[in-house]
C-alpha cells in the first residue's frame, strides 16, 4: 500500500512477473501492468482473496475514461483531459460558440467583496465557480488563481463579478483540450 495515497497498491517487479499498480475507489479497481503474467498473477490474488468473485466479474480493458476524465497515453506519457466537462459548463451558460480568451483572467483583475451589490444579482454564479474549482483541483492548475478570485464572492456576486466568470468560460474555450 503507498504510504501516499492509500487507494493506490504497488506491486513490484518479480522475476516471474512485471510491476502491478493496483488502484481501488469506492467499487472499483483499476489495475496497470503492462505484463500479461502479471495480469494472471493478479487476477488469481483477487479470485483467492474474494470467493464470490466470477471470472466474468473481472475485465482488463484499456480505459479512455476514467473518473471523468480522457485518458490517452502515448510514448510521450499519459494525458488527462476534462474537455467534456468544459464543454458542459460552456453548455449550461450557453457559451458553446463565444470567443475564446488566452488568459483565465484579465490583467489587474481584483475581486472583493467590496464590490458585491446591495441587492443580489440574479445568477447561476456559484455553479460556475464550483466546476472551475474542480477543474482547478483535479487537471487544469491554471485556472487556481482564478478559482480562488471567483471563490471570494460567492455570497453575493454582481454582474461584474459575472463578467469575470465569463472570461474565464471564454478561457475555456480555447484551452478546452489543455
Amino acid at each position: 500500500r503507498s504510504l501516499n495515497d492509500p487507494c493506490l497498491y504497488k506491486f513490484p517487479a518479480t522475476e516471474h512477473r512485471g510491476k502491478i499498480l493496483l488502484i481501488a475507489w469506492i467499487d472499483d479497481l483499476i489495475v496497470s501492468t503492462a505484463c500479461p503474467k502479471a495480469r494472471k498473477w493478479i487476477e488469481a490474488q483477487l479470485k483467492e482473496k474474494y470467493e464470490r468473485l466470477e471470472t466474468d466479474d473481472i475485465k482488463f480493458r484499456k480505459s479512455e475514461h476514467l473518473l471523468g476524465m480522457d485518458v490517452k497515453q502515448d510514448h510521450k506519457g499519459i494525458h488527462l483531459s476534462q474537455a467534456k466537462l468544459v464543454d458542459q459548463l460552456l453548455e449550461h451558460y450557453k457559451m458553446t460558440e463565444c470567443n475564446g480568451r488566452r488568459t483565465p483572467v484579465p490583467t489587474g483583475t481584483k475581486i472583493s467583496k467590496s464590490d458585491c451589490p446591495s441587492e443580489p444579482f440574479d445568477c447561476d454564479y456559484r455553479h460556475g465557480v464550483a466546476v472551475i474549482l474542480y477543474l482547478s483541483t483535479v487537471t487544469r492548475p491554471d485556472l487556481c488563481y482564478a478559482a480562488s478570485q471567483l471563490g471570494r464572492v460567492q455570497s453575493a456576486p454582481g454582474k461584474q463579478h459575472m463578467k469575470v466568470l465569463q472570461d474565464v468560460l471564454r478561457y475555456l474555450k480555447q484551452t478546452r483540450d489543455h
